[in-house]
């Protein structure tokens, strides 16, 4: 009897033993989700940005931010401040610094910080840690290459005094259709046509449209059951498809699509809007370079577009690097910059490494 007594006791300890294991694991998990990988659910739906009283109709670039905004901003995903300067943009930093190194990021949600705190974004990051440079973003959420291009000449015209070193261009593949289209999210905007070896401003002043702003930022979702609470399952939740996705991917030789003519017609576009960037910054005494984000969702067709991109650029003398996870060998699973600090700060460190290039600031050298 003793001996059967003693055996309980050794299986109940073994099984209290791996519960406790268990369970601190997954607190462990907890933890490190929340501090590098922030996966709240906050329940009550998307707030989308576009509808949400954050941005107005500009007559040039279709939208802008808000000037001197400032409010809480909820959303399924996070709860943030959104703070805009009295530009409509959103930085923390001056536009200029004297005495230091400026520089100029250009960019769509990646750059204005979608999902992030004010102090996370890239740019941000990069002014705190860099002491002897400001960098300042020119980035609102949706906008493609053309707007991007056209709010830069915009901003350096009611700033002649400003002397920029270089111009920073964040590029994702949703960017090619943002180009293609004089509409998107609803907002009518502007779109330059190729003709020729010419770029043609069209749609532009850009027609005004009353799209309603029905979904309040302010407004706080309702309470969420405790499954909810626990970010490691949001966590699961949002990354298992593209895991299983990647497993079923592992082994396999990769077969690629071929690009359709009307994406081909895009991927030029692209290139050809970067090239005349290029050529702007460097006529102004400033070096230009863009990063071409890809994150688990540049597979397919994506994928080989932003390839066929880099080879037009590399043809072009567009001086570009690609940005993803260090730690993985392909797309950055985990650490999607979109609507995390952790991403965002990895963002900010390649941003650094592209300034601090000799080869990259001297591109006007490499014609």
């Amino acid at each position: 009897m003793r001996v059967f007594f003693s055996w309980i006791l050794k299986v109940l300890s073994n099984i209290a033993a791996v519960i406790i294991g268990f369970v601190m694991a997954l607190l462990l998990a907890e933890v490190l989700v929340r501090i590098f990988s922030p996966h709240p659910d906050y329940g009550g739906g998307i707030r989308p940005a576009f509808y949400s009283h954050l941005f107005e109709y500009d007559k040039l670039l279709g939208w802008r931010g808000v000037k001197n905004l400032s409010t809480p901003y909820y959303s399924k995903d996070f709860h943030v401040t959104v703070s805009h300067d009295a530009a409509g943009y959103r930085d923390m930093y001056p536009a200029y610094v004297a005495g230091k190194k400026n520089y100029l990021l250009l960019g769509d949600s990646y750059a204005w910080g979608w999902g992030v705190e004010d102090n996370e974004t890239a740019a941000a990051v990069f002014s705190r840690k860099n002491s002897d440079k400001n960098l300042y973003s020119l980035g609102i959420a949706g906008y493609g290459t053309d707007q991007e291009w056209l709010s830069l000449q915009q901003f350096l015209e009611q700033h002649p005094a400003y002397q920029y070193q270089g111009v920073i261009l964040e590029f994702y593949f949703n960017d090619f259709d943002d180009n293609a289209a004089i509409e998107r999210y609803a907002y009518p905007k502007p779109a330059f046509v190729a003709s020729g070896d010419e770029l043609r401003l069209t749609n532009v002043p850009v027609p005004y449209r009353e799209v309603e702003q029905s979904i309040p930022v302010t407004e706080i979702p309702e309470p969420n059951d405790w499954p909810s609470r626990v970010q490691v399952l949001s966590f699961i939740a949002h990354h298992m498809p593209g895991v299983i996705a990647f497993i079923q991917r592992h082994g396999k030789p990769e077969v690629l699509p071929t690009l359709t003519p009307a994406m081909h017609d895009k991927v030029l576009l692209a290139a050809q809007l970067l090239s005349e960037i290029r050529q702007y910054c460097e006529k102004r005494g400033m070096f230009f370079h863009t990063v071409i984000l890809q994150t688990q969702d540049t597979q397919g067709e994506n994928l080989v577009a932003i390839r066929a991109l880099a080879e037009e650029l590399d043809k072009r003398k567009v001086a570009h690097s690609l940005f993803k996870s260090r730690y993985l060998p392909s797309t950055d699973l985990w650490l999607d910059a979109h609507l995390n600090p952790y991403g965002q700060a990895l963002l900010a460190d390649h941003i650094e490494e592209v300034t601090e290039s000799a080869v990259l600031q001297n591109t006007r050298i490499h014609q």
